[in-house]
């Protein structure tokens, strides 16, 4: 799976959202004050057997071509938790989730009932 940057853009320029997988190697997050950078050697075995991690993709500029990313590590990490991400990055079969794909969510409907109880959310 090849990310289709131009229906990324259209999502964010629409104020929505785009949730996606990708593998973040440590060498590459915890340096460089928030920007992501793609690998240095795509063809490296450690890229494969780490792990997708869940980010949103809440920005962009096209002009330096990186995307803007919210992450769950706190504010803390990156830039007040956030990071840019290259579009480069999301060309790269090996970098992102291959099975999850992207997502958005395009509308959210008020419940007009009560809301289940927590109970109820973590038994169904």
């Amino acid at each position: 799976m090849v990310c289709d940057i131009n229906a990324i853009e259209i999502c964010l320029h629409n104020q929505l959202p785009v949730l996606i997988g990708i593998r973040l190697l440590k060498q590459n997050f915890q340096r460089n004050g928030g920007y992501l950078q793609v690998p240095a050697d795509l063809d490296d075995p450690l890229i494969k057997k780490t792990g997708i991690h869940g980010i949103m993709i809440v920005g962009y500029n096209r002009k330096i071509q990186y995307f803007i990313c919210r992450n769950s590590y706190g504010e803390n990490w990156g830039y007040h938790g956030y990071f840019y991400l290259p579009y480069e990055y999301l060309t790269h079969p090996c970098l992102i989730d291959d099975i999850g794909g992207l997502w958005s969510i395009l509308k959210i409907i008020p419940r007009t009932n009560a809301l289940p109880t927590v109970r109820r959310l973590v038994l169904s």
